[in-house]
């Protein structure tokens, strides 16, 4: 992390006091003092939150564009009535469930699904 630039640290007191707070923030360390004062003798949590070293400046792309494209392809993709997009998108959403991701056929796929509800129905007697 690199210390000589802003960082923000978060305290989390671990019990009563008159709040907490951090000052004279350095690049060798902070310092913790109560409010008006106080002298409680409590432990506290405390979470550093700073720029990596190195990367002060790089910041996450923006994919903003990108999921707007991909937004628009699934809906294209959602309005065919084309069986194989469908299939796709059926073993994309539930493999459990898809018989081309499980041995046996259509049927055998509907009778495992009927034997667990049952079995599942069965059990929250």
């Amino acid at each position: 992390m690199n210390t000589s630039i802003e960082y923000h640290v978060f305290i989390t007191p671990k019990g009563d006091s008159e709040a907490l707070y951090v000052a004279n923030e350095t690049a060798s360390g902070f310092e913790v003092h109560e409010h008006g004062g106080g002298r409680s003798n409590i432990s506290f949590d405390y979470r550093i939150v700073g720029r990596r070293k190195g990367y002060e400046n790089v910041r996450l792309e923006d994919v903003t564009d990108k999921r707007a494209a991909l937004a628009a392809l699934n809906q294209q993709l959602a309005k065919k009535n084309d069986p194989a997009t469908r299939k796709q998108r059926e073993k994309i959403m539930h493999p459990q469930f898809h018989p081309a991701s499980q041995a046996g056929s259509i049927q055998a796929g509907l009778a495992r699904r009927q034997a667990a509800h049952r079995v599942v129905s069965a059990t929250k007697h």
